[in-house]
């Protein structure tokens, strides 16, 4: 099994890596897996470096971090331009 596209936003980096965690415990029960080469992450807000805890990971594996999304032909920023 697979699923087309899975997005989850959060507030705080420690909330977006429950929600990831969540996402693991919802694969391992059903079988399904992610594709760790197609997985980023944006971090949305006012530009600058990301902060020293701001890091996330699935089953050990550090997800990319990246400053452009882009989802059905819209492009999203990371200063939300």
């Amino acid at each position: 099994m697979f699923a087309d596209d899975v997005a989850v936003c959060a507030e705080t980096a420690i909330k977006l890596q429950q929600q990831i965690n969540i996402i693991d415990n919802f694969c391992l029960d059903t079988g399904m897996d992610i594709n760790m080469d197609k997985t980023e992450i944006t971090v949305f807000g006012n530009g600058g470096p990301l902060r020293r805890y701001e890091h996330w990971s699935y089953r050990g594996t550090q997800i990319n971090i990246t400053s452009k999304y882009k989802y059905m032909g819209t492009l999203l920023t990371s200063s939300l331009s």
